[in-house]
């Protein structure tokens, strides 16, 4: 009896090239008009529904908008590139934890999002390589849980702030 083969391919071992890759894109990242698009996805945009993402979907021209576009479409271009098979995905995975938490705080909304804003594949690089990783469910469901107490703690200073 012939032995069956392994269906999962093992990846190939990172180079010097994928170092060199992924080193690149973390320089990018360095970029002010970026670093300050990230730090409003990451710090500044607590969204609380659906409706949240499909406004800010839908405020064309304002810095709000440029940011969320710009730090998304970042994390999605570099996804992509590991999803193609340019930038070995064990080396991007240990160096994404931005991503992670950009598609965690869209995760709980975004099946809805990609139906109402008639865009399905939204952040579907990112859940592609998420969705690759060994152990992806355990790592997103401890990050749900620090998401949704850091969305309540923003939610909570910026009523404070406003009176």
């Amino acid at each position: 009896m012939a032995k069956k083969k392994d269906s999962k391919k093992k990846p190939a071992p990172p180079t010097h090239a994928d170092a060199e890759l992924v080193l690149k894109l973390y320089d990018l990242r360095r970029e002010p008009e970026l670093r300050r698009a990230r730090q409003f996805v990451m710090s500044e945009f607590w969204p609380q529904s659906a409706d949240d993402y499909l406004a800010i979907l839908s405020e064309f021209g304002t810095q709000r908008n440029a940011w969320y576009r710009q730090a998304t479409s970042y994390w999605e271009m570099a996804a992509s590139l590991v999803v193609r098979g340019v930038v070995n995905r064990e080396i991007f995975v240990d160096w994404s934890s931005e991503m992670w938490m950009i598609y965690g705080k869209a995760l709980p909304y975004l099946k809805e999002v990609r139906e109402r804003s008639g865009m399905p594949k939204m952040y579907g690089h990112m859940e592609a390589v998420i969705q690759s990783t060994p152990g992806f469910e355990q790592r997103l469901a401890g990050l749900q849980k620090r998401l949704s107490d850091l969305g309540k703690r923003a939610a909570k200073a910026a009523s404070a702030s406003r009176g």
